[in-house]
This record gives C-alpha cells, structure tokens and sequence, in this order.
C-alpha cells in the first residue's frame, strides 16, 4: 500500500565499528562483510572478541578515548585491540598501527567509491554537492570528504535524529480524485479547462486555511488521459 507522504530518496553509505578486517585473496586489506556486532564486539570491548575491527583501528589511531568511551561508561581495553591487530599486521609486514592505518583508510575509500557509484548511476558529479554526515563515524568524514573531492561537509545539528525531525516539519498533503469523462471532440478540450479550474480553486480553498508563515499550501493538478478500452 502506497503512503502519501513528502519523501527524500537517501541512500545510507558507513561502515560500522564492528566491521573485520581480514586480508583477501590477493594478500589485500579488507574490511567486511563480516562483523563483531555488538557481542562480543570488537577486541577492545573485554567482551571475548579478538577480531581486528574497525573500532580496534580507531582506538590505536587516537580517534577513540579509552577512558572516556560512551561518556565515560565504559573503558577500552588498548592492549586486546592491538592483540587483534596483530592479525593483520603480520601478514601485511607492518607494525599495528600501520595495520590500523591500512583499515581506516580503507573503510573511507570503501565509503567514497560506494558515494561515486550511486552518484555516477544517477548522472550527478559526486564532486559537486557538499558531503552530509550523519550519525556513525564524524572521525572519518574529513577524509571522505577529500577522498570525493567535495568542496565540504554539512554535519547537522540533530545527527541521529534527520527522519523524525523531518516526518514532523514535513507538510501535510491531501489528495483528491475526480473522474471527467466526455468524448473526445472540438469543444472537450474547453469542457476539460474548465472543468479543471473548478477541481484546482477547490484545492486552493482546501489548502489556504491550512497555510501558515512559514508553510503554504501549494495545489497541483495531475492528469492521466485514456482512450477507449484502456
């Protein structure tokens, strides 16, 4: 069933914390699709996790406070997030925080090449418009940011709360459907214009008392014609 409501089509692009790191067939980094979710969680929790994770690489790179995660609710564990790097670290022949350096970058050019695909797939130059941030990882999108090649970044006020905000701001539409049917001659066009200023003023009277400072009413008109049989 079809809901009338004022939409924005948007496409969610991240990488969660809890994303491992593993090397692939080509003896490449790579980050996902496997993850540590939230248990155990990522090395660094103390939960039993000993996967390298994203939020292994955050902490060593210096994004994350270790006494100061979740406000200061819960302590990461450093040691056990460089324990995992090593997983990665070795094979690759660096030391862990070059492993960490290797999955962030990563991640970030995971999330660029994901923004220029859906962009590219829809004729938009993703070079063009500013990058809007969400929730998820604020460490990363300067690098993003760079990655596309965008002139900036817009991180909103209320991040992790942009569709409730928007569903209550949104307008109230209403809509109403008539059915005209007449033969098709010289004068229906005339009994058609007609016909649809009385269907547009009584959308106008609908809309006015509803229209406010800082939200009018807007009425439109849609027609779909069809001939016989159809």
């Amino acid at each position: 069933m079809p809901v009338k409501i004022s939409v924005i089509e948007m496409i969610e692009i991240g990488a969660g914390g809890g994303s491992i790191a593993s090397i692939g067939p080509l003896g490449l980094p790579k980050v996902g699709p496997r993850s540590a979710g939230s248990e155990p969680g990522p090395a660094c929790y103390g939960r039993g996790g000993q996967e390298p994770t994203v939020t292994n690489a955050d902490l060593i790179l210096g994004y994350l406070d270790p006494d100061f995660f979740l406000g200061g609710k819960m302590q990461l564990d450093r040691d056990a997030a460089l324990l995992a790097l090593e997983k990665i670290a070795r094979p690759l022949g660096l030391d862990t925080v070059g492993a960490a350096w290797g999955i962030h970058q990563v991640v970030n050019e995971n999330m660029a090449n994901a923004a220029r695909v859906h962009a590219v797939e829809r004729g938009k130059d993703p070079r063009l418009p500013p990058l809007r941030l969400r929730w998820g990882r604020p460490r990363a999108r300067l690098r993003v940011a760079r990655a596309l090649g965008v002139p900036g970044f817009i991180a909103p006020w209320a991040r992790a709360r942009p569709q409730p905000s928007a569903f209550c701001a949104r307008p109230s539409p209403s809509t109403s459907c008539a059915t005209f049917t007449v033969a098709w001659t010289t004068s229906a066009g005339r009994r058609l214009t007609r016909r649809l200023g009385r269907w547009k003023r009584r959308a106008a009277t609908f809309c006015a008392p509803r229209a406010s400072p800082t939200r009018r009413g807007k009425a439109s008109l849609r027609d779909a014609l069809r001939g016989p049989g159809t």
